[in-house]
Order: C-alpha cells, then sequence, then structure tokens
C-alpha cells in the first residue's frame, strides 16, 4: 500500500513538476523582496545629509526571476572563471 501511494504521488510531482517550480520560486522571489524592501528605506532615509557625496557605487548584477535561471547564472559564472 506504501509503495502505491509513493508511486502515485511521484507521478504527480513528476507532472506537476512546472506547476511546483513556480511557487517555490514566487516563494523565494517573495521572501528576497520583503528583505530588500526593508533595507532599503533605512538608506535612502533624508533625516541626515552627508558632507560629501561619496562616489558612485556601480550596481549589482540584476538577480534572475527564478531559482532555475539563478542555478543557470551560477554554471555560466563557474564556466568563465575556468
Amino acid at each position: 500500500m506504501r509503495l502505491i501511494i509513493g508511486i502515485v504521488i511521484g507521478v504527480l510531482i513528476v507532472f506537476n513538476w512546472s506547476t511546483i517550480r513556480a511557487l517555490f520560486d514566487a516563494s523565494l522571489a517573495s521572501q528576497s523582496g520583503g528583505q530588500v524592501e526593508a533595507t532599503q528605506p533605512a538608506a535612502a532615509s533624508p533625516s541626515v545629509a552627508p558632507a560629501a557625496t561619496p562616489p558612485a557605487q556601480p550596481l549589482p548584477p540584476a538577480q534572475p526571476a527564478s531559482l532555475s535561471d539563478m542555478v543557470e547564472q551560477q554554471l555560466k559564472n563557474a564556466a568563465e572563471r575556468k
């Protein structure tokens, strides 16, 4: 009985993998987006003006929209370093 249940659950996961991946990607994006939004208002506080404007820092590279894109980008970066 456990074997049949395991096979049924495995088949459901395989055939619904794109939906599951999209769900996880949306969850990760919302979690990382919440952390970014929490840190940006503190950095943009106009209460204290700096005496000298620091040099412009380069923008960090844009994060991929999905986990699979992020893995693909990491593999490309690793291949470039070789």
